[in-house]
């Protein structure tokens, strides 16, 4: 597995399958939005983003594996 490989957050491969996992997180629509800075508001969507690409590459892998 990789992080930050091309334009994918995360990228692995399972026997002949080579998966690229992309995602993006809106933070600005969660309720403390307005109040964070600039900085605070990358930072939580970088970690949004991390979380979720991980989370879905499970999924993946697990689904890859049941085959």
């Amino acid at each position: 597995m990789a992080w930050g490989y091309g334009a994918s957050d995360i990228s692995f491969r399972r026997g002949k399958y080579t998966v690229y996992i992309s995602t993006s997180a809106d933070v600005d629509s969660d309720p403390d939005a307005r109040s964070l800075t600039q900085d605070q508001r990358f930072e939580r969507e970088k970690s949004e983003m991390r979380r979720l690409s991980r989370e879905f590459a499970k999924h993946v892998a697990r689904a890859l594996d049941a085959q």
